[in-house]
């Protein structure tokens, strides 16, 4: 099997008060809006070994060419994080989208979607430490705001890391599976962790509370991130962010009985996740203002720990979901990574490749 490049980010959103014309991409899906901009796009199904039906996209080629080209390229697979979708990647115009860009940049681009749409950038890191048989199937590991340790969280996570005790009590009364939590709630939560952010807009929207606010968005698409976001997340995952916050640690699920937690893990606690266990080459891409990868986590758990970081570097003026969708992040991310990879594969193939 090829290797392949794979970054992944933990996109979220704020929302700004906007009164724009409806844009046609509110009632599109990925296909849709692939194929409005003029992008060849194709719908896969993967059935994991439990059953489970996963939904990935491919976009084969560039803007405006049709079919799939014969030649070698680099694959580079994008993964969504917490609340997001594989459209999360194309929700911009094409010249600021990701997954647009990197099919310009002549890569077969590959998206994935998330059992109940989880976590991004942890997720990787969990799974990375523990299972080096997938490593080896991976050229590199592009973190966008990496989220690993959460010790020094911001927002939502640290309000239900606070109210552990009455938040589990709260879902276990209510019954969710799926953490949309009702309009109530959100605000109740606002009062609290944005009482003194005189500059923030619509603080009581859940993507908002959960990543902190961004200067950069482009407001004529936040009616379109808003259609697409959030697409829903497993109550679990939230409480086991929440745990992690509260334990100070980047930990297995912690089912809160040591005999539950035995008969899944074989000891009275969670198991730790060791990213210092990692062999896959990474590199780091942080910003300063990001409230979910706080630099703190960044610079004094990741950053010590990874033995095979490549390199790490940290934004100015970036916020969480600016990696995603801030329109910096064209020139001062993407463009970055196509430039790694095209030398990556030059050093690896012995020549370019010309697609």
């Amino acid at each position: 099997m090829a290797k392949l490049w794979i970054f992944l980010a933990l996109p979220l959103i704020s929302a700004f008060p906007t009164e724009f014309p409806p844009d046609p991409e509110l009632e599109l899906e990925f296909l849709g809006i692939a194929k409005r901009w003029d992008y060849e796009a194709e719908e896969h199904f993967v059935t994991t070994a439990d059953g489970y039906i996963l939904t990935i996209h491919r976009i084969p080629n560039k803007q405006h060419q049709k079919g799939i080209p014969n030649c070698a390229r680099p694959t580079v697979f994008l993964q969504h994080g917490m609340e997001g979708s594989s459209a999360s990647w194309i929700l911009n115009l094409p010249s600021q989208s990701a997954g647009f860009t990197f099919a310009d940049a002549g890569f077969d681009v590959w998206l994935g979607n998330f059992r109940g749409n989880v976590m991004g950038t942890m997720a990787a890191f969990a799974e990375f430490s523990t299972n080096h048989q997938l490593e080896q199937k991976i050229r590199e590991f592009h973190a966008l705001g990496p989220v690993a340790s959460v010790a020094h969280i911001k927002g939502l996570f640290a309000w239900l890391a606070d109210r552990y005790q009455f938040v589990q009590e709260l879902l276990k009364d209510l019954g969710w599976d799926q953490f949309l939590p009702p309009d109530w709630l959100t605000r109740l939560i606002a009062e609290d962790v944005c009482e003194d952010a005189d500059t923030y807009k619509d603080c009581d929207n859940l993507l908002f509370l959960i990543s902190g606010n961004s200067n950069q968005l482009n407001e004529t698409r936040v009616p379109v991130y808003l259609n697409h976001m959030p697409s829903g997340t497993s109550t679990n995952v939230v409480i086991q962010m929440a745990q992690n916050v509260k334990a100070q640690k980047f930990q297995m699920f912690d089912y809160d009985d040591e005999k539950e937690n035995q008969k899944h893990y074989g000891q009275p606690t969670p198991p730790k996740y060791a990213v210092e266990d990692m062999t896959l080459p990474t590199r780091l891409y942080w910003g300063f203002n990001d409230t979910l990868a706080d630099p703190l986590d960044i610079q004094s758990y990741l950053i010590p720990r990874l033995q095979s970081m490549r390199s790490q570097k940290g934004y100015d003026g970036f916020a969480h979901i600016d990696f995603e969708w801030g329109l910096k992040a064209h020139d001062q991310v993407f463009g970055p990574i196509i430039e790694y990879i095209n030398e990556d594969w030059k050093n690896w193939k012995g020549q370019e490749f010309t697609c």
